[in-house]
């Protein structure tokens, strides 16, 4: 006798076409109102906050992988941890972009549970939103460094993820799976958009923007690393400006003098301190013109009288 218990709490009744998917896994035909039937985002191409990542050709396969594996909790594959079941998958292309720029691209799932006693509970914390997040477990035929391509499975490289690289951060592609193993849920995914719903999109590594948009964010400890090698970066870049901007202020304080004696040395380095870089470039360029045609020094008074009486003077 099948038991099934509150077939009209939480959800919609699975559709005829996703009861004949459905009942490709079951020994005896399922009606509509014994399922349960919800949506998981199972992973994504967008670096995880174990500085992986899943492009968009190892998504596909992984679409495939993943028809008929069960839901367990926390990676845990003990048959009692068994909840539910995926009967379909498809990868999602969204009008966004991830951190690397490229079209975000998740993997959904559709996945059934058996209403009954033993999962009500369950159906009953999905829908409230208690369980949601999820963690996939795979197998992969390579992982390769984004800075040099090395597959860390042949042997490692020494970049570090999460450091940057002449620019590069360092993370590493998850390259043709071979297997899925299951999917769970869990308390922290590496991907912090899987679950059975999504809070938005990631953070995209763009400070402008969030500061802009004035909203909250929790970053993983991935992109606090990665923040941090652009701050050192930026930091470095910084220096290296401050360096040329003291030099330029310099020299145009030397081009003064040589230029335009009469302005004393003090007052140029007033003006020049006040100067952003495009008003001390055009300013060195005027100086740079007039030292390149200097005036002739103006001859002494007793000198040039002496030169202009010099023909009326005869010897004796």
């Amino acid at each position: 006798m099948r038991r099934t218990v509150a077939k009209g709490i939480a959800g919609e009744n699975a559709t005829t076409e996703q009861m004949e998917r459905i009942n490709l896994f079951t020994r005896h035909e399922l009606e509509a109102g014994d399922v349960y039937v919800f949506t998981v985002i199972l992973c994504d191409n967008e670096i995880d906050r174990d500085g992986e990542r899943f492009p968009t050709e190892s998504l596909e396969s992984l679409g495939e992988l993943f028809i008929g594996k069960t839901g367990v909790f926390d990676h845990n594959p003990k048959a009692e941890n068994q909840s539910a079941r995926i009967f379909e998958t498809k990868l999602i292309t969204e009008d966004a972009e991830n951190s690397l720029g490229e079209p975000y691209r998740c993997l959904k799932a559709w996945a059934y549970m058996v209403r009954c006693e033993k999962n009500a509970d369950l159906i009953l914390e999905i829908e409230a939103g208690i369980k949601k997040e999820v963690s996939v477990g795979c197998a992969v035929e390579q992982v390769l460094c984004s800075v040099c391509g090395t597959d860390q499975k042949a042997s490692a490289c020494g970049h570090k993820k999460g450091d940057a690289y002449d620019g590069v951060v360092c993370y590493h592609e998850l390259i043709n799976p071979t297997d899925a193993y299951e999917w769970s849920f869990v308390a922290v995914p590496a991907q912090k958009n899987a679950g059975v719903t999504r809070k938005g999109l990631p953070f995209d590594g763009d400070l402008k923007k969030l500061f802009e948009e004035n909203r909250d964010v929790v970053l993983s400890k991935f992109e606090l690393m990665a923040l941090k090698a652009q701050y050192t970066q930026l930091e470095t870049l910084a220096e290296a400006g401050k360096t040329y901007v003291n030099g330029l202020r310099r020299d145009i304080v030397k081009l003064a003098a040589l230029t335009k004696p009469q302005i004393s040395g003090k007052t140029m380095e007033t003006v020049a301190a006040k100067l952003e870089i495009p008003e001390l470039l055009e300013l060195k360029k005027a100086f740079d013109e007039s030292a390149a045609y200097p005036v002739p020094p103006q001859l002494k008074k007793s000198e040039a009288l002496h030169r202009d009486n010099a023909d009326f003077q005869f010897k004796i």
